[in-house]
């Protein structure tokens, strides 16, 4: 593990609230605590790897020089509540798989009335939680949530493709009642992680930036496999957090 030079100095590490990642434009914070992002240019990237010591490895693939000491930048993080002297602390990954193919609903599967209303009554249940905590910001109250939906072992079937799409056409053919995709990636994202891990499906939320223009976005995948985008479009974000 990095440390930084100044031996008087304990090492800094990126808070537990905060997650970061390098982009060739620039750096993109997420603070969990306010659910905000903020960004740094690309030349603070070089300060950052040599005295950051939990900073992103993804990021040590940017070349440059790395300056000795910390600068007024990392003095500026420490104050914001972004970087701290208290050791590494993450509850999630910051990297994840990379996409290679996506599973998207066929809406000429038919399945029991049963599940059906099953569905409907998760997909109502989740949405109300999901979008109430967004509304005020409690995004790490419900990852927290998300972390603590044990596996259902029996319902080890829907890791096959067709189960998993027949679950995805489903739900949305449940999410139109409530909302649409088009609302907000990360409340559909979120809702769909919930839905998901309830039925035993291993679904994973990632949560990417980029810039110039500045976006976010979210999105699930089962590994490799993207379940509510296109492998095309998640792979222009630069993973922030896998939860």
């Amino acid at each position: 593990m990095r440390t930084a030079t100044n031996p008087e100095q304990p090492p800094l590490f990126l808070s537990a609230h905060v997650y970061a990642c390098e982009r060739p434009e620039g750096i993109v914070f997420l603070d969990l605590r306010t659910l905000t992002y903020f960004a740094l240019d690309a030349s603070s990237a070089p300060s950052l790897r040599a005295n950051v010591a939990d900073w992103p490895r993804a990021a040590c693939s940017q070349a440059g020089h790395e300056h000795p000491i910390p600068d007024e930048v990392l003095r500026s993080l420490s104050a914001r509540g972004a970087l701290t002297r208290g050791g590494p602390n993450h509850t999630y990954a910051s990297a994840s798989a990379i996409a290679t193919s996506f599973c998207s609903p066929d809406w000429s599967i038919r399945r029991r009335a049963g599940d059906s209303v099953l569905m409907m009554f998760r997909v109502a249940v989740v949405y109300i939680r999901v979008a109430s905590a967004l509304r005020f910001r409690r995004l790490s109250t419900l990852l927290a949530h998300l972390q603590h939906i044990r596996k259902d072992q029996r319902a080890a079937r829907y890791l096959h493709h067709r189960d998993i799409q027949a679950l995805l056409t489903l739900f949305a053919k449940s999410r139109v009642w409530f909302y649409t995709s088009r609302d907000a990636c990360l409340l559909d994202s979120l809702v769909m992680a919930f839905v998901l891990r309830r039925y035993g499906v291993p679904a994973k939320l990632h949560i990417g930036a980029a810039l110039m223009p500045f976006s976010a976005h979210a999105w699930i995948q089962i590994r490799h496999c993207v379940l509510d985008d296109t492998v095309e479009h998640v792979r222009q974000f630069t993973t922030l957090l896998v939860a």
